[in-house]
């Protein structure tokens, strides 16, 4: 047994080198998450079930719901790339083992933030060896102007986009922070919505990365510890000069089925 693990784990060394050399330099150096032990950073399921905190309908009104839908969406556009599934109204006890950074969540901190600006943040736990995600869990700062709906000159951050983003980190990417173009670029102006749209790189990455992950074996028989990793939304106070519009319309994009309002 111990002998079959180490080719396995040989072999998906291997892919790892073989990906990085097909797969074009920038997609890989900005959307790729690596853990502590070169590995790639995924999910070896095809469905993620990710329970949703009902505060947050309480704070931001029960369209959050469509703008969480749309956010899964989004990234819904490949049969390679798990799918979001989202579990509206996640338990106290889901909520309690969130707090202790196990199973999925996405929830609000509505006071005593903890990461200093950030508009929000993505904590996963991931297997060191593997790069298999374990559970992730997100987290929206209900300290900081975020709205559903901004225009340009509102003075509020787009929590759609923020939405976006931050389940990009879900299905484990990274920060893009030389791609401005991108989703999954960092940093947020204020009244800026682009970033509820992907770009062609946020596609190609996330397909991509799942495409060296189609043989599902290779992520799950390699033991491995687990490592913590966080990854956020930060606003941006600066004034950018050049950002670039992708211009890049999805004719493909899945609409998964609304949740009932009440």
């Amino acid at each position: 047994m111990r002998l079959v693990v180490s080719r396995v784990c040989l072999g998906l060394s291997l892919l790892s080198a073989l990906f990085a050399a097909i797969v074009p330099a920038s997609a890989n150096a900005e959307f790729m998450r690596r853990t502590s032990e070169d590995a790639l950073v995924h999910w070896d399921k095809p469905t993620i079930r990710l329970p949703v905190d009902p505060r947050l309908a309480e704070i931001y009104g029960p369209e959050i719901y469509d703008a969480l839908a749309d956010a899964a969406d989004a990234w819904a556009f490949d049969a390679q790339v798990p799918r979001i599934e989202l579990a509206y109204e996640g338990s106290d006890e889901e909520r309690a083992a969130a707090a202790d950074e196990k199973g999925n969540w996405i929830g609000v901190i509505t006071e005593g933030w903890p990461y200093g600006d950030q508009l929000a943040v993505t904590v996963s736990t991931i297997g060191a060896q593997s790069g298999r995600l374990v559970s992730t869990q997100v987290w929206i700062n209900a300290q900081r102007p975020l709205a559903l709906d901004v225009t340009a000159q509102d003075k509020h951050y787009d929590l759609r986009g923020v939405l976006t983003h931050e389940l990009g980190h879900v299905l484990g990417l990274g920060e893009a922070d030389h791609a401005p173009e991108a989703t999954m670029f960092p940093t947020f102006r204020r009244g800026e919505t682009r970033q509820r749209t992907l770009a062609t790189s946020d596609e190609l990455a996330v397909t991509n990365l799942y495409a060296l992950f189609d043989v599902q074996f290779l992520s799950t028989s390699c033991a491995a510890s687990p490592n913590t990793r966080m990854s956020g939304s930060r606003a941006f106070a600066v004034v950018m000069t050049s950002l670039m519009a992708s211009g890049y319309g999805r004719s493909w994009r899945r609409r998964k089925t609304r949740r009932q309002r009440r």
